[in-house]
């Protein structure tokens, strides 16, 4: 070790290992042996850190400052939080603004954007269900109201006045208006598929004030059903008198 290297090394010898770990220390011990200037300075350094550290630990800390230290660490924690929650809170009024507008950007778009009545459409599409047989509605009811209809010959479709889709029991189902003078009559096509038939078949016919409600078999299909709610005492209007293959 050079006179250089130990006077920097002097400058971080502490009591004990200090800075410069056990190896450092050795060393600059072994160089104040060989070198006198060196070891002069280390003479004269050490006795003035001695007594620095004297001096320091002498004067007398006041009773009252742990407490004010304590204290003062407590409100500087309690005004870090208090920064910390009015800037998230912040945050998250930016946020909920940001999103608040976005809902009623939204809900402006819809408002704004609201379909309009194509009524000559309308009647177009009811139309194509007029004057036809159960085949031809039943492709008329896959193609421009997408469910299957399976329907019976046996009703008399010259009474159809209108076709739709109902939702039954969470349930689409192909929905058949008939009327005739007064009398309307309700059918809803139903399929094994999607309810219990067998069971539903024994429920009795129900009636409730000018509105009865039964549940008929279709005439060859056990697994399809029909559900008709109708007006008046007969629903023998319905039904043709011969089936289209009884000649």
């Amino acid at each position: 070790m050079d006179c250089k290297t130990a006077r920097l090394l002097l400058e971080l010898d502490r009591p004990g290992e200090g800075e410069l770990g056990k190896e450092g220390k050795e060393a600059l011990e072994a160089h104040l042996q060989e070198c006198h200037r060196c070891r002069r300075a280390a003479e004269a350094e050490r006795p003035l850190d001695s007594g620095l550290g004297r001096a320091v630990r002498a004067v007398a800390i006041p009773a009252e400052l742990p407490a004010r230290l304590k204290a003062q660490l407590g409100a500087e924690r309690k005004s870090w939080y208090r920064r910390y929650l009015l800037r998230r809170g912040r945050d998250g009024a930016v946020a909920a603004a940001v999103i608040l507008l976005a809902l009623l950007g939204r809900s402006h778009w819809a408002y704004a954007h609201r379909p309009v009545l194509d009524i000559e459409g309308i009647c177009v599409d009811q139309s194509a269900f007029q004057d036809q047989g159960p085949q031809q509605i039943e492709r008329e009811f896959a193609d421009m109201l997408h469910v299957k209809a399976f329907l019976s010959g046996n009703f008399n479709y010259a009474f159809l006045f209108t076709c739709s889709v109902e939702e039954l029991n969470a349930q689409r189902v192909p929905r058949l208006l008939f009327k005739s003078g007064s009398n309307i009559a309700e059918v809803l096509v139903l399929s094994d598929d999607q309810f219990n038939l067998a069971q539903s078949m024994e429920k009795p016919r129900f009636g409730s004030g000018n509105l009865t409600i039964e549940l008929r078999p279709h005439p060859q299909d056990p697994k399809i059903a029909y559900l008709i709610i109708y007006s008046g005492d007969s629903i023998d209007w319905l039904f043709l008198s011969k089936p289209p293959d009884a000649a």
